[in-house]
Formats: C-alpha cells, sequence, structure tokens
C-alpha cells in the first residue's frame, strides 16, 4: 500500500512566500508598464490637440486662439475657451481627457466636458477683445510649450509653475512640479507636450515647467 506524502506546513510557507516576493517585484513592473501605455495615448492626444490649434490657426491669419475671448461684444461674460475654438478641428471631445489624470469641469460657453490639458497663456493670450497670438511672432517654435498635461486644467489661462494668482480664473499650472517642488506630475514623474511647431514629447518634472526664458515665451 503505497501512501500518499503532502505538503507540509514549512513548504507552503516557502511557496507563499516565494510567490508574494515574485509579486512585490512584478506588480511595480505591470504597473509602470500600464502608466506607459497611458502616457503614450496621453502623447498622442495631445499632438492632435496641438495640430487643431495650428488648423485653426491657419484659417485664422496665422493666429492662434485666444485662452478664453468674449462671446460677445457686450459685456466679458460668458467667455469662449480655447477648446471650444478647438474641437470643430479635432472632431472628439474625448481627447481633452488624459487616461492617467483627473479632469477638472470645463466650463465657459462651447464646453467640451472634461479637461485635462492647458494652453500656454503667453501663445495664447487671454482675449476681452483684439489680440495678436500671431505664429510668425514665435521665435522658436520647436522649444516653446502650446499645449500640455496641466493641474487645474480647467482654469482659463496656464503658465509656468514658479506663476501663482493672476485671477480666480488664472491659475493652472503644467503637471509636474509645482514652485514648492511638490510632484503633481501624472506620467511618471512627467507631463506630455505638444511644442508650438506641432511635434510632441514628454518632459521630466520641472524640467521645463518653471523655465521661464526656454519653454514659455519664446516670441520676437
Amino acid at each position: 500500500m503505497t501512501r500518499r506524502h503532502g505538503f507540509t506546513l514549512i513548504e507552503l510557507l516557502v511557496v507563499i512566500a516565494i510567490i508574494a516576493i515574485l509579486a512585490a517585484i512584478l506588480f511595480p513592473v505591470f504597473a509602470r508598464a500600464r502608466e506607459k501605455a497611458r502616457q503614450t495615448s496621453c502623447l498622442s492626444n495631445v499632438k492632435q490637440i496641438g495640430l487643431g490649434i495650428l488648423m485653426y490657426a491657419q484659417d485664422y491669419d496665422e493666429r492662434l486662439p485666444g485662452t478664453y475671448q468674449k462671446d460677445g461684444q457686450a459685456g466679458d461674460w460668458p467667455l469662449h475657451k480655447w477648446a471650444a475654438s478647438v474641437v470643430p478641428y479635432v472632431k472628439n471631445s474625448q481627447i481633452f481627457v488624459c487616461p492617467s489624470g483627473t479632469p477638472g469641469n470645463d466650463y465657459g460657453t462651447g464646453s467640451v466636458g472634461p479637461m485635462s490639458y492647458g494652453a500656454n497663456n503667453y501663445l495664447m493670450p487671454d482675449a476681452r477683445g483684439n489680440f495678436n497670438a500671431a505664429l510668425a511672432r514665435i521665435s522658436h517654435p520647436a522649444e516653446t510649450l502650446l499645449i500640455f498635461d496641466a493641474w487645474a486644467a480647467n482654469r482659463y489661462c496656464v503658465r509656468g509653475n514658479w506663476y501663482m494668482g493672476g485671477g480666480a480664473d488664472c491659475y493652472g499650472r503644467p503637471a509636474g512640479l509645482r514652485a514648492d517642488d511638490v510632484d503633481i506630475s501624472v506620467h511618471n514623474g512627467g507631463f506630455n507636450a505638444c511644442l508650438a511647431d506641432g511635434h510632441a514629447k514628454w518632459y521630466k518634472g520641472g524640467e521645463a515647467d518653471r523655465n521661464y526664458d526656454n519653454y514659455w515665451k519664446k516670441s520676437r
């Protein structure tokens, strides 16, 4: 008669310990891989939005849309946000939401819904009347931020992280490092951006957020 041998308690504990160690090693790897896929999807979003902005400019005498504009001549409100001007060119309001971010609620006329991205207020100024925003005034388009992952994306204006204030509606920042070095990035410690020449790339948090001279206001 053969005897059946089971696992001892020690053997079971060893197996469980090995599984726990493997899980601890692999789960962060899987999480990074998932976030990398989301980062790539988001990069595609900002690329499409950036190209939509440039298409808008081609139809409006080489001028970018204002960060926000009056919806008519009478009074300052309601205001028309830049995304509402661009959505006819991208044909898809869902690309305004980053798969990893927590979008703010858009407001103003022509709302496109939740928003994860912000526009460079220096290139696309707030406009309660006439404004320039001419492409010809951007001296280094391949180095100047146009659209990007943003903290408080529902705000009308977005500037570098060093900038705070400017009114209740002008308070957004790129989703990288805050001025107090708090990490508010959404993609592996950085953020995606489309630059003024139409190409898109990922920036390490803090690399471009606060560098006023190199990334924000390269204009003639």
